[in-house]
C-alpha cells in the first residue's frame, strides 16, 4: 500500500517518522511546500529505501491529482483551509482521504465545517472511495473513546472531551504563547461555540460554562471552558445508537489558564481574531497573521516544554443500573515525547494516531458494523476495538478513570 502524506509541519514531523518506520506500508510519500520542513523530516528518518519525498504546493489542485494518482490513501497534515482542495484532487484521482481536523463557522472563518465535510459523503461513495474526517487526537481517539465507552453503557446522558495540559516553558512565564498551532488556538477559543443539548445543536459565547476538572494525575484539576470543537458536531449524530441512549448533552472544553484567556479576550475585542484582510495604510493585512507572527513559534519553545498532556472523553450514565461517570484518556509527557519523536506531546499526540489508524485501513480492519465502508465518516462510526488496540503500539494508552464520586450532578 502505498500511503502520501500532505504536510510535514509540526503533526506531519511525528507522522512522517511514524509511517516511514511501519511495516504496512510498501512506500510512503512526505510531501511538503517547504523544504526545510522536508529536510526536518529527512534529517530524523535518513532516507529509506521506501520513502520518497515531494515538493509540493497544496493550492495547486491539478499538482495533487497527478501526485495523488498511484496513492492508496492521502492523510491531509495541513491547515483546515486546504481540505476542500485535497479532498477534490482525492475525488478526482480516485484516493482514499484522512485528515485531522476540519473548521469552525464559516462566517467567521471563511472555512466549511464538519456539517459540510461530511456533505460530500455521497461523492466519496459513489467511487467507492473512504474519507476519514478528524484523525488526530481532538478530534479522533476522543470520538473513538466516545464510542468504545458508550458501546459499554445502558445509558449515556452526557459525552464531554476534556483537554488539558501542564505543559510550560521555562523563561515563558507571563508572555501569550501556545504549544500548539496560534493561529488555530485563538480562531477555536474565539469562536462561538457549538455544543447539542435536548436534541438540538446550540451556538453559545465564548469562554462559556467554567468548570475545575478532575483530570487524573500527573495533571490534576484545571480550569476548564466550551470550545468549539468537531467532536460536539458529529458525535450526537454520527456515534450509532447515541439519541436512543438518552444523550441530552455533548460539549468540548479545553483547560485555560486565567492571563491566557484574559489576552484572548482583548485580541477578540479588538478584531484581532479575525482571518480576513483589512486595509492599513495600503496594505492589505490579516489581523490575526500580525497577532501570530508577534508570537513564540511553537517550534522554537517546545524544545524547553515540561509537563504532560492528558486529553480523553468523559461519559456520563448507567451500567447495570449504576450511574457512572467514566473518563477515557490519554497521557503522553512533553520530555518522552520530545526523546522519542523530537516533538511536543501536542504534536505527538496527534500525530501519531493517523498513522495508527492508516495501519488499520491497510490491514481491512477499518469497519463499520464489520464492513468496510465507502463515503465519509467520523472516527465514531467506525468498529472502535481494532483502532483502540492498534493506538497502544504508537504509544497512545486509553486509560480509564471512574469519576463517579468526584463530578457533581449535571
Amino acid at each position: 500500500m502505498h500511503v502520501y502524506l500532505l504536510g510535514l509541519g509540526a503533526i506531519g514531523f511525528v507522522l512522517g517518522q511514524d509511517l516511514a518506520q511501519s511495516g504496512d506500508f510498501d512506500r510512503v510519500t512526505l510531501a511538503d511546500f517547504s523544504p526545510r520542513a522536508i529536510e526536518r523530516v529527512q534529517e530524523r528518518l535518513g532516507k529509506p529505501d521506501k520513502v520518497t519525498w515531494q515538493q509540493i504546493d497544496a493550492g495547486d489542485r491539478e499538482a495533487l491529482v497527478e501526485a495523488f494518482a498511484d496513492a492508496d490513501l492521502v492523510i491531509n497534515a495541513l491547515e483546515p483551509s486546504f481540505n476542500i482542495n485535497v479532498m477534490e484532487a482525492c475525488l478526482r484521482s480516485g484516493t482514499n482521504y484522512m485528515d485531522m481536523a476540519q473548521g469552525g463557522p464559516r462566517y467567521l472563518t471563511g472555512v466549511p465545517d464538519s456539517f459540510e465535510f461530511l456533505g460530500w459523503s455521497r461523492q466519496f461513495e459513489d467511487l467507492g472511495l473512504l474519507g476519514i474526517l478528524g484523525m488526530g487526537m481532538d478530534p479522533g481517539v476522543t470520538n473513538v473513546f466516545a464510542r468504545y465507552g458508550a458501546d459499554r453503557m445502558d445509558e449515556v446522558t452526557y459525552i464531554g472531551v476534556r483537554d488539558g495540559d501542564s505543559g510550560e516553558v521555562a523563561g515563558m512565564e507571563g508572555k501569550f504563547y501556545t504549544l500548539w498551532s496560534p493561529s488555530i488556538a485563538i480562531e477555536e477559543c474565539l469562536l462561538p461555540a457549538m455544543i447539542w443539548e435536548d436534541g438540538e445543536y446550540k451556538r453559545i459565547g465564548t469562554f462559556e460554562d467554567p468548570e475545575i476538572f478532575p483530570f487524573p494525575e500527573p495533571v490534576g484539576p484545571q480550569k476548564c471552558y466550551v470550545v468549539d470543537h468537531e467532536e460536539a458536531k458529529t458525535i450526537p449524530s454520527w456515534l450509532p445508537g447515541i439519541q436512543g441512549k438518552g444523550l441530552r448533552r455533548c460539549d468540548f472544553k479545553y483547560s485555560l489558564d486565567d492571563d491566557f484567556v484574559n489576552t484572548l479576550k482583548v485580541l477578540g475585542n479588538l478584531g484581532l481574531n479575525s482571518p480576513f484582510p483589512i486595509n492599513v495604510k495600503g496594505q492589505m493585512v490579516v489581523p490575526r497573521d500580525v497577532v501570530v507572527a508577534l508570537m513564540p513559534n511553537p517550534a522554537e519553545v517546545e524544545g524547553e516544554a515540561t509537563g504532560w498532556g492528558l486529553i480523553g472523553t468523559l461519559l456520563e450514565g448507567k451500567v447495570g443500573g449504576e450511574e457512572k461517570k467514566l473518563f477515557y484518556y490519554v497521557k503522553n509527557s512533553y520530555e518522552a515525547c520530545r526523546e522519542e519523536f523530537g516533538s511536543s506531546a501536542v504534536a505527538y499526540q496527534t500525530g501519531r494516531p493517523p498513522a495508527a489508524m492508516a495501519e488499520v485501513f491497510a490491514r481491512g480492519q477499518l469497519t463499520i458494523d464489520g464492513r468496510q465502508p465507502a463515503g465519509c465518516y467520523p472516527c465514531e462510526s467506525f468498529d472502535p476495538e481494532p483502532i483502540v488496540e492498534n493506538l497502544k503500539a504508537h504509544n497512545i494508552v486509553m486509560e480509564l478513570a471512574d469519576l463517579t464520586d468526584r463530578l457533581n450532578a449535571r
